[in-house]
């Protein structure tokens, strides 16, 4: 026995003394600049490439061994390296040819290359090339430092003073991080899903198991963030949401150049190692990495893409080939996030987080005087590891029912240690096991889970009180008929249930002395189509000649600008029963009928049949769908959850009164039709555009006709209208000047790059444009109020400087066109603005 144990002893030490990792740089011998991407290999076929500043570590036997470096344009070089030498530093120098035509040349090659690639995307894409497949995933995010990285000294902090020094305090943060670090990770996450494809349905992903340290509630947006694309063979790859030109998309040769830096054996297939970046500079990072091209099938083995800005953000995919149906399939991705040194602005998650320079933290040592100063996010590190496992092609796999992209198991947070024992792909380590306690605690300590929880309440508009939240929305407004609107509401959440909900609120007018209230109530019907059967009651004012979708999500803002301008209301006594259900996560419909007691709080009539109408009944049967092609979504046991809102959007909605039906007073159709779409082009701000259109038929009352969101309040100078602009809205168009039966509006608006000024003065500026046209038939029947029509086109351009001061700015309009007025300034507005934000 103690032979064989010596035996196994002697084998692992000779292993584990057989091999040794060599560090070291490749530079250009004249520049002394490292060579970024150059290929490393060993005469027994180990291969690496230098990082982006030239460093690089590869493992060779113990023994002297040889280093065979190869890099475009520059003589190739085979030195003998000494294990016992720490670091190596290995110098090129430039072929005798000419560094331009080499450098041309091995462009010219890596050209004709990627364009065999691009042609046999069809037969090298799995989604494209198989039938089906069906694999399971496993994935592990982890933060953590290297220990030897951090001193561990306690800074000293003091305040500088004319006299000198003042202390003020010590900051341990470095001490304790580094004595953290020896025994766990900071943050860990781990998950793990059932993903199938097939030609009809798409990908779908169920996610069994989730494991968040620090949360006993999973974040659903987390969980369905795309981090990394499936493959490089679509033409567009995804980074932390946010999409990039793919290198092999169709136009990723007039956005890449290609250069062919090697050519190498990796698991015995041959293949084009080559090197590809953007042709032109942008103040954003832009990708930049390498691709593994097959010689034989030109299909991708393996791929690096790389962010360089404020923080590097490295992405790989590695490949496996599967002999049977001849097609490399995903096998094996990564991503590594660290602190970067280049100024470059990272766009994360679509553009709507920027890093940029101003969002790094810094010293004002004007002030203040540090004696070891510890800055955590210049060694901490991000590592998100993919590893595919159980993967089948071509055989038949479960047909996607519930047609959402992503689904989490009702029992994903709930699983046992066997569950994931069973589906890791390797062993956790014990600094990973023990990360789970260390960030339990600190979520713990600092209330992070509750105060997240409390974050997303807050910015739909609700205050959670246990099974119920408070409405905010409800609490406090102000408008010029009713004054301040006092009020409060209350609404059930998931504490309560997830199949029932209710939801009641009520307001008091302090100028109108008028109390409002609605009350209401749903029951699930299906979670898998969000089919809801709902009762509604309600008491309340309604602005004249507005025009809602009953498909609208829920919208919130700490204040609603228009309602500020807004003088002309109707009270709205209706009860309605509606229905809810999706034709698929991104086709949602509503149906809804209703009966309404209609009171105009101005004085008005309406002419019908011969009858002058003060107040009326209305019963309408209103059906909507709304339309998000992009947008994606996930299934939880919740119900649906928006992961990624994208545009455009659309929305349609009939509308049908009924005369006699519930003792409704007119017949009269309406079709509403809404279109929202923004672009964000990376580095040249944003671009969004509304179409709004509307048609009525029949016998409709001011009430129920249009305006096209007017927000110029009454008064003769430019001044006794300054007020609060309305975002969308026609800004130099007066309450109530214009009602149609029909018309059509168009906005344009572009908002550029957000500019430093001087400190922190950092304003935004933006140009609008808008357009509406309309008419209407029959306007004499509307009695004892005075409007025109909108026939001859109504126009209005202007600008906004925004964000001048925290989210407070200036926006400028001026009326134009057709119904330009006598006076210069009765054509102009002038407003303030107020867009809140996070400092994204």
């Amino acid at each position: 026995m103690k032979k064989v144990f010596f035996i196994i002893l002697f084998l692992h030490c000779s292993f584990g003394i057989g091999q040794v990792i060599i560090n070291g740089v490749i530079k250009d011998a004249n520049a002394n600049q490292g060579l970024s991407y150059a290929s490393i290999r060993t005469p027994s076929g180990m291969h690496t490439v230098s990082n982006s500043n030239g460093t690089f570590q590869i493992e060779v036997p113990q023994d002297n061994a040889k280093l065979l470096v190869n890099y475009p344009g520059y003589n190739p070089k085979t030195i003998v390296v000494d294990s016992k030498q720490e670091f190596h530093e290995i110098l090129l120098i430039k072929e005798d040819k000419g560094f331009k035509e080499a450098f041309r040349q091995s462009t010219h090659d890596g050209n004709e290359i990627i364009r065999k690639a691009i042609a046999n995307k069809s037969k090298n894409d799995p989604e494209r090339s198989l039938e089906s497949f069906s694999l399971k995933n496993y994935n592990k995010v982890i933060a953590t430092a290297d220990p030897s990285d951090i001193d561990g000294q306690i800074d000293s902090v003091f305040i500088k003073k004319r006299k000198g020094l003042k202390y003020r305090t010590i900051d341990s943060t470095g001490y304790k991080l580094k004595r953290q670090l020896n025994t766990s990770h900071l943050f860990i996450t781990e998950k793990v899903s059932s993903i199938t494809f097939n030609q009809e349905d798409g990908r779908h992903e169920t996610i069994l198991g989730s494991k968040v340290s620090g949360f006993e509630k999973p974040v659903y947006e987390v969980l369905g963030l795309k981090i990394q694309s499936f493959s490089f063979y679509h033409n567009k790859y995804t980074l932390f949401g946010t999409d990039y030109t793919s290198p092999l998309s169709e136009k990723a040769l007039k956005k890449y150049s290609y250069r062919i830096l090697d050519t190498i054996t990796t698991n015995k297939n041959p293949a084009y190692l080559i090197h590809f970046y953007a042709k032109k500079s942008r103040k954003s990072a832009t990708p930049e990495g390498l691709l593994y091209i097959d010689i034989n099938t030109y299909a991708i083995q393996k791929g690096i893409i790389e962010l360089k800005g404020i923080i590097n953000i490295t992405a790989s995919q590695e490949f496996r080939y599967d002999p049977e149906e001849k097609v490399w399939f995903p096998d094996r991705k990564e991503v590594q996030i660290a602190k970067g040194s280049s100024k470059n602005t990272v766009n994360l998650f679509g553009g709507v987080l920027q890093l940029t320079e101003q969002s790094e933290k810094e010293i004002d040592t004007t002030k203040t005087k540090h004696t070891n100063y510890f800055d955590a996010s210049e060694v901490i590190k991000i590592s998100i590891e993919d590893q595919n496992y159980d993967i089948s092609l071509n055989t038949p796999v479960v047909k996607n029912n519930t047609k959402f992209r992503i689904e989490v198991d009702e029992k994903a947070t709930n699983q046992t240690e066997a569950f994931w024992t069973t589906n890791r792909t390797e062993p956790i380590t014990i600094k990973e096991r023990n990360a789970y306690p260390y960030a339990d605690s600190i979520t713990k300590a600092k209330k992070a889970e509750r105060k997240i929880k409390l974050i997303r309440k807050l910015l739909v508009g609700y205050f959670p009180l246990g099974p119920f939240d408070l409405d905010t929305k409800s609490v406090i407004k102000y408008n010029n008929y009713e004054g301040f609107r006092l009020g409060a509401g209350l609404t059930t959440n998931n504490k309560f249930s997830n199949i029932l909900r209710f939801n009641t609120y009520g307001a008091f007018g302090t100028k109108d002395q008028d109390f409002k209230y609605g009350l209401g109530g749903a029951v699930r019907l299906h979670k898998n189509t969000s089919m809801w059967l709902g009762f509604d009651y309600i008491d309340d004012l309604v602005e004249t000649g507005s025009t809602s979708f009953i498909t609208d999500t829920r919208a919130f803002a700490i204040f609603e600008p228009r309602l500020f301008n807004i003088s002309m209301f109707q009270n709205s006594k209706r009860i309605a029963t509606h229905l809810t259900y999706d034709f698929n996560p991104r086709i949602s419909s509503k149906i809804r009928l209703q009966k309404a007691d209609i009171i105009p709080k101005y004085n008005y009539s309406y002419l019908n049949e011969g009858m002058a109408f003060e107040t009326y009944k209305i019963t309408t049967a209103t059906f909507g769908i709304q339309w998000t092609p992009y947008s994606r979504y996930m299934l939880t046991s919740e119900g649906k959850k928006t992961i990624k809102n994208s545009f455009p959007q659309f929305s349609l909605q009939y509308t049908q009164a009924v005369k006699g039906l519930l003792d409704g007073y007119f017949t009269f159709s309406k079709l509403d039709f809404k279109a929202t779409y923004k672009l964000t082009p990376l580095d040249k701000g944003r671009t969004n555009f509304l179409i709004n259109a509307g048609l009525g038929l029949g016998d409709i009352p001011l009430t129920h006709l249009y305006q096209t969101a007017p927000n110029q309040p009454d008064g003769t100078t430019v001044l006794q209208r300054f007020s609060v602009g309305g975002g969308d809205s026609f800004e130099t168009m007066f309450f109530n000047e214009f009602f149609s039966d029909k018309y059509f509006s168009l906005q344009a608006k572009h908002y550029f790059k957000r500019t430093k000024i001087i400190g922190k003065l950092r304003p935004e500026f933006g140009i609008a444009s808008r357009f509406a046209i309309g008419d209407i038939k029959d306007s004499e029947n509307h009695q004892s109020i005075a409007f025109n029509s909108l026939n001859r086109g109504y126009m209005e351009s202007g600008f906004e400087i925004n964000r001048i001061l925290k989210g407070f700015g200036l926006s400028f309009m001026y009326r134009h066109g057709a119904y330009h007025l006598p006076r210069f300034e009765d054509n102009v507005s002038l407003k303030f603005t107020y867009y809140f934000s996070f400092g994204f």
